[in-house]
């Protein structure tokens, strides 16, 4: 069977968030296709280790999202992602199986 897509909006904390969870995070049995688009007016910084993201320090270990663009990240299994933003943010998310198999 293959697991339905699932939606959502995040409100991004701002640099160095107190407490910085993961915004999604790929079940234990399949890729993820995740669809990311910045909603709001600031950068917002993508990156799958928290202490990557949740720093004012530049590191290659993050993914800058412009304000207004969007991009497509695989996920495996169980892997999660974060974002923060200098001055906070949005984003929205479409989440999808990468690779389905069906049987």
């Amino acid at each position: 069977m293959i697991r339905p897509s699932t939606f959502g909006v995040v409100s991004v904390p701002t640099i160095p968030a107190p407490t910085l969870g993961p915004f999604y995070t790929a079940p234990a049995d399949s890729w993820i296709r995740l669809l990311v688009r910045n909603v709001g007016g600031n950068p917002i910084y993508l990156a799958f280790v928290t202490s990557a993201a949740n720093t004012t320090n530049v590191t290659t270990d993050r993914y800058e999202l412009p304000a207004g663009m969007s991009d497509a990240i695989i996920l495996a299994p169980q892997q999660f992602i974060c974002a923060v933003s200098p001055g906070g943010g949005r984003l929205t998310y479409a989440a999808s199986v990468a690779l389905p198999v069906t049987h």
